[in-house]
């Protein structure tokens, strides 16, 4: 009688009806051999104990039937959409799957890096001029980057002298300490004549300017060569007396005019010829 022991290429065919419906691994010899299912046990390796006898193995059966096609799967990372004519794919990071198109021959710049150590220091800059005094200030002197110089501010305060008003922007208010009226005055008409003087057109007239000189204009005939033809107002006089030469009838030579202190107005001249004031100006003192 074969045994387990005594074969290999062996396996065990049950009884009918024997509820052992799964055949044990009998590959490897055994006295003894366990039954998978509801009749589990231990069986003596010995032809016809129990109704089990060994019969020879005919090996695997035939393939059977294919089965059923399972589920589909997830749809897997696949190519990232995007991306223009001629861009490649490159990996992005590490991570599996995770590309990006960009242009061959290198992808886009990341970010600014931290900063780097700090340089070694430059050249001295143009900085402020040497020289200049206490109180003054740097001014550009000219269009050019970093031109400058040092300048003495406009001086502040009121004003002095021959000036009135306050600093920077005073106004002159005398001429070698004499004072000067704020105003011109409109030309005066001579309204009285002396020795025979007499106006001729254009009538004979004075005015005051801004500065504070006295102008003459007008013409005078028919009076006393030498003599005062007029007076002019107090306000109106020179601080000297003076002649001043002036024109007199056909060019002749030789007409003057005397202005005095006492604004007295006197014409010499050839007698019978007019004689003009035009031209005549003096700074009124008196």
């Amino acid at each position: 009688m074969a045994t387990l022991k005594d074969f290999l290429g062996f396996v065990i065919n049950p009884p009918p009806g024997d509820p052992a419906t799964t055949a044990m691994s009998d590959q490897v010899p055994k006295s003894v051999v366990t039954i998978a299912g509801a009749g589990s046990g231990t069986l003596p390796a010995a032809d016809g104990v129990g109704g089990y006898t060994w019969i020879a193995s005919t090996g695997p059966g035939p393939p059977g039937p294919q089965g059923p096609t399972g589920p589909t799967g997830a749809t897997g990372a696949g190519v990232p959409a995007g991306g223009l004519a001629g861009y490649v794919l490159s990996k992005a990071t590490a991570t599996n799957y995770d590309t990006v198109w960009q242009p061959p021959g290198g992808g886009p710049a990341g970010p600014t890096g931290p900063a780097g150590a700090q340089g070694a220091t430059g050249p001295a800059g143009p900085g402020v001029p040497a020289g200049g005094t206490t109180g003054q200030t740097l001014a550009k002197s000219s269009g050019v980057d970093y031109a400058t110089t040092w300048v003495t501010p406009a001086a502040a305060g009121p004003a002095g002298g021959d000036l009135a008003g306050t600093y920077p922007n005073p106004a002159v208010a005398k001429v070698n300490g004499t004072a000067l009226p704020l105003t011109g005055t409109a030309w005066v008409l001579v309204s009285a004549f002396l020795n025979g003087w007499a106006a001729q057109s254009p009538a004979p007239a004075y005015m005051k300017d801004p500065l504070g000189f006295v102008h003459l204009r007008g013409s005078l005939f028919s009076g006393t060569s030498g003599a005062v033809a007029f007076v002019l107002p107090a306000g109106y006089r020179p601080g000297v007396s003076d002649y001043y030469p002036v024109l007199q009838t056909a060019g002749a030579a030789g007409a003057n005019m005397s202005v005095n202190t006492n604004g007295n107005i006197t014409p010499t001249m050839t007698a019978g010829n007019s004689v003009w004031l035009n031209g005549i100006a003096f700074l009124a003192e008196n």
